[in-house]
């Protein structure tokens, strides 16, 4: 079976590929189907954008579409305050990784040293123009006003953002850690779109 995998980023598709490839799918991605259709991801959780990405996708492709949204919530944030799906956006406009830092840790200190977060990555399957299946997986994480010596450009957080599972910056984990944690989440990921295309 092919299946569209909504992303124009090779590594995304890659990943796709190396976890669904064992249950027998083609995977292809938007270049591939020559689907040059921006989708404005203005829905106010994941959820929300992943399934609208995903139908939009599929109207286009007319085969099973996964699509993929990620959003962040911290506890205590006020409303107006939590990140949700604009996790790089701050004040209206796309913040640099110092300005992230910056901004998180500043408004992380206002609640003590750290708080407690949950990243939620979306899933979506479109699988006709009617039917579409979603779920949310979260992965609890401890946000602290403290930065890490290190950073991984592109993603600043893992400078703030502790992995309660080993109680390390998530830019301190080693392989092996992330190859775990990774690990566990995609068996959760993979599982979820083979049991609805299967």
């Amino acid at each position: 079976m092919e299946i569209l995998f909504a992303t124009k980023k090779t590594e995304k598709k890659n990943y796709s590929i190396n976890g669904l490839s064992k249950y027998g799918f083609k995977i292809l991605s938007l270049n591939e189907l020559s689907i040059d259709i921006d989708v404005e991801e203005t829905g106010k959780t994941p959820s929300e954008n992943a399934i609208k990405k995903a139908q939009k996708y599929f109207k286009a492709s007319k085969i099973p579409t996964v699509s993929v949204d990620d959003g962040l919530y911290l506890e205590g944030f006020p409303q107006n305050k939590q990140p949700g799906t604009n996790v790089r956006r701050i004040n209206g406009k796309r913040a640099t990784d110092d300005d992230m830092l910056k901004y998180y840790t500043n408004e992380i200190s206002k609640y003590g040293e750290k708080i407690n977060g949950t990243w939620v990555k979306s899933i979506a399957i479109a699988i006709d123009d009617n039917k579409v299946f979603n779920y949310d997986f979260k992965v609890k994480k401890i946000f602290t006003s403290t930065i890490a010596k290190k950073r991984n450009d592109g993603y600043p957080l893992d400078s703030i953002c502790i992995t309660p599972e080993f109680n390390k910056y998530s830019v301190d984990l080693n392989h092996d850690e992330i190859k775990h944690i990774q690990g566990t989440r995609d068996k959760k990921v993979f599982e979820f779109i083979y049991t609805h295309l299967k």
